[in-house]
């Protein structure tokens, strides 16, 4: 159910906070819940993927290599984190290409499990 007070587009990772849906953003340290399957209105009742590979696009150059862990960072986008960010997922390229824009990843459910920058 999105009780967030706007509508969450298909893509958006989100997690759960004090019962209230919300979008994952930078600077993340709570970790992800899922990623949105389709367009969810406000006040209205969607699906959430919890687990699955992902194709998403990098923010900025970060040279990723199989099994690293990425962070969410801009709006459906990833990064090589920050201070106490938590890991969202993992690479699942093979051999990602240096710089590459857009990676494949495997999420971390919050209900499965997380991991936090060092």
């Amino acid at each position: 159910y999105n009780n967030s007070g706007a509508a969450l587009s298909e893509g958006d990772g989100v997690y759960v906070s004090s019962g209230t849906v919300a979008k994952v953003g930078d600077d993340n340290t709570v970790g992800i819940l899922g990623v949105v399957c389709e367009d969810i209105a406000a006040s209205d009742y969607g699906w959430v993927y919890i687990e699955g590979v992902f194709k998403v696009k990098v923010n900025g150059t970060v040279d990723f290599a199989l099994l690293d862990p990425v962070y969410s960072a801009a709006s459906q986008k990833v990064d090589d984190g920050s201070s106490n960010d938590v890991a969202i997922g993992y690479i699942v390229n093979e051999n990602p290409a240096s710089g590459a824009s857009e990676v494949y990843i495997a999420i971390r459910s919050t209900l499965l499990s997380s991991t936090t920058h060092s």
